[in-house]
């Protein structure tokens, strides 16, 4: 039967929760789901029908759903060798001045610390002669993305619990292609994780024809420095978001929406709520530590203002804004990297 293993290393503190969101818990069904999140990241049908009777979509087809009809995941998955080891709030780690900005509701909770790793295992379920490539170019797909860009946890959109993706192998020839996707984490440099990762993205476009993830993945790196722990890494990235939001008011919606300012309430049309499309993490290189911007595109709604009773349209799109964003880090001594022009 064929299989992968993969195995991540926790770059930054990872507050995961079960049943009690208190107790650090590193469960199977959150590493699914954020495969599931990376899956409709590349792949450009994940809604759309597979084109059976029941209307099962490409995601469900693959991840499952509780529609009638959906089914189970194609895939199995377990973990192998020792589980990480949690710990509880450390005040020294996680108050320092710049950190406060990103941690002060996290106080009463455990966290997985950095440093230790942990191993699955994926086996595929599929039907006699049924064509299971693209299945697998799917998962490990997202199994690269999580491991190079991806997070899990409260507040991974601000750097808490970065993973590393450092091996993978598999028992079948048939799964060769998987090493196509090159794994950064022996990178010495920030410029050549950055290669590596630029490398990694063109092949999934290419394994999935019509995705938008060369288009949609800008990334603002910090080329002149590296730290020597993650602390200080992600203090920085902090430090930077906690400026750019003081300085720039109304464009603190590139952060996630709704806006409340006084008296007036920013928003996307017809939605309630956006996380927000700027996210920070901390790349790993041989023991020294780098922040890291992820600046998403969308096809965003326009924004509407809301006050008392009042909604009228909002003269800026946030594009403009999160591009705003991406100046001000360019000032900071940042360096852009996009692969979709």
């Amino acid at each position: 039967m064929k299989r992968i293993k993969v195995t991540y290393e926790i770059v930054t503190p990872m507050f995961l929760g079960g049943a009690n969101q208190k107790l650090a818990e590193l469960r199977l069904p959150s590493i699914k789901g954020a495969l599931r999140s990376w899956y409709r990241v590349f792949m450009p049908a994940f809604n759309h029908s597979v084109g059976d009777e029941k209307g099962v979509t490409h995601e469900e087809a693959l991840f499952g759903g509780a529609r009638s009809g959906a089914g189970q995941s194609r895939f199995l998955m377990r973990m192998t060798g020792k589980k990480p080891v949690t710990e509880n709030y450390r005040h020294e780690e996680f108050d320092s001045d710049k950190l406060k900005y990103f941690t002060f509701f996290l106080k009463d909770r455990s966290n997985i610390p950095p440093g230790q790793t942990f191993s699955l295992e994926v086996i595929l379920r599929t039907a006699k002669d049924e064509d299971e490539s693209k299945y697998w170019k799917a998962i490990v797909s997202c199994l690269w993305l999580l491991g190079h860009a991806g997070g899990m946890g409260a507040r991974k959109n601000r750097g808490f619990g970065a993973l590393a993706l450092r091996e993978w192998e598999t028992n079948s020839q048939a799964l060769e292609y998987m090493n196509d996707l090159p794994i950064a984490y022996q990178a010495t440099t920030i410029e050549e994780w950055i290669e590596q990762f630029g490398l990694g993205i063109k092949v999934i476009s290419q394994w999935f024809p019509g995705s938008k993830l060369l288009d949609r993945a800008t990334i603002y790196y910090y080329a002149e420095r590296v730290f020597p722990d993650w602390k200080s890494a992600l203090a920085t990235g902090a430090e930077l978001i906690k400026t750019f939001r003081k300085n720039n008011q109304e464009d603190r919606m590139a952060f996630g929406m709704p806006l409340k300012l006084p008296k007036v309430t920013y928003k996307l049309k017809d939605y309630d709520r956006m996380a927000s499309p700027i996210l920070l993490s901390v790349v790993l290189l041989r023991n020294r530590y780098v922040p890291i911007f992820f600046l998403c595109s969308a096809d965003f709604p326009p924004v509407v203002e809301e006050e008392g009773d009042v909604e009228r349209d909002y003269p800026i799109s946030i594009p403009k804004v999160i591009s705003h964003f991406g100046q001000f880090l360019s000032m900071k001594e940042f360096k852009e990297a996009k692969w979709g022009e």
